[in-house]
C-alpha cells in the first residue's frame, strides 16, 4: 500500500495498538512495509510455534447459535478509510478472516 500511496503510513491509524511481544520480551511494532513478505518476517520475531498451535486447535470450538464464543472464528477486524481534513469517517470495510477452515491445509 504504501507503494501505491506514498505518506500513507505517516497518516494511518488504528485502535489496537501495532506493538507485538511474547513471553521473551521481544516486541515489533507494525508499520505499512513496501512488500508482503516484510511484515511476515517482522512478525516471525515474535509470534513462535504456539501461534499454529492456537490456530491448529481453534478447529474444535462449535458456535453457540451461530456465533463463536472464542478462536479465531470470532476475529473481526474493521478498516475504516476518514477524510485528512475534517476527520469525518468516509467507508469501512468488515471482515473476519478465520470465520472458515480450508479442509485441506485444516488452516
Amino acid at each position: 500500500m504504501q507503494s501505491k500511496f506514498p505518506g500513507l503510513g505517516k497518516i494511518f491509524f488504528g485502535k489496537e495498538s501495532n506493538e507485538f511481544a511474547n513471553d521473551f520480551e521481544e516486541k515489533i511494532i507494525m508499520r505499512l512495509c513496501p512488500t508482503e513478505e516484510e511484515p511476515v518476517d517482522l512478525l516471525s520475531t515474535v509470534l513462535n510455534d504456539s501461534t499454529y498451535q492456537y490456530i491448529k486447535g481453534s478447529a474444535d470450538i462449535k458456535p453457540n447459535q451461530g456465533i463463536f464464543p472464542r478462536g479465531l472464528q470470532c476475529i473481526t477486524v474493521l478498516t475504516g478509510v476518514y477524510d485528512i481534513q475534517t476527520g469525518v469517517p468516509l467507508m469501512g470495510v468488515i471482515n473476519q478472516r478465520f470465520v472458515s477452515q480450508d479442509l485441506n491445509s485444516l488452516r
